[in-house]
């Protein structure tokens, strides 16, 4: 019988985000939740239905990645070196969020520019929803690809999506849709 995998966990609190989770196995951090901006929680339910341990428990990958993000928050930092584990995610996810991380702070590009990165140029759909499934969003860049019309869209919101790029000192102009609430 081979011994349950552990999964260690914490939170805080930074400015302009909102409260902050952050999930690390013995690899690397592997995933980050904003529930402020409606994103559930780290799903701890699903991770122990799949036999993992849930330790909420301050270890040094989630200590780095705390630190890193409030740099990054704080515009004192452009980078992270947090050791990541993607290993949980399909083949083609992970090549397609390891092709995002090269992508440079305060650039965006299109689908499409990231299907030709990630070796399949007319996967631009499929990269899409790639992306939608990122884990790690900030430190995997999610909010740095946009649609070739605009901004497009992104799972914790638009607004989200400009207070990141606003962070980089990106900014798109506001679509008809957005400013209607």
């Amino acid at each position: 019988m081979t011994d349950k995998l552990t999964i260690h966990t914490t939170a805080l609190t930074l400015p302009k985000l909102g409260r902050v989770q952050l999930a690390a196995s013995e690899i690397g951090l592997c995933a980050v939740a904003l529930p402020d901006f409606g994103d559930h929680d780290l799903r701890l339910g699903a991770w122990e239905q799949a036999g993992f341990h849930i330790r909420t428990e301050r270890r040094p990958t989630l200590t780095q990645a705390s630190d890193e993000l409030a740099a990054y928050v704080r515009q004192q930092s452009q980078t992270f070196s947090v050791p990541l584990d993607l290993r949980f995610l399909p083949l083609f996810t992970s090549r397609v969020l390891k092709n995002l991380l090269k992508v440079p702070f305060g650039t965006c590009i299109t689908y499409g520019d990231l299907a030709k990165r990630a070796g399949n140029p007319a996967a631009a759909r499929a990269v899409g929803g790639a992306v939608g499934r990122n884990p790690i969003p900030i430190i995997v860049p999610c909010h740095r690809i946009v649609a070739s019309t605009g901004i497009g869209g992104f799972g914790l919101g638009l607004r989200c999506k400009r207070v990141l790029l606003a962070i980089e000192k990106v900014s798109f102009p506001m679509s008809p849709d957005e400013s209607v609430h």
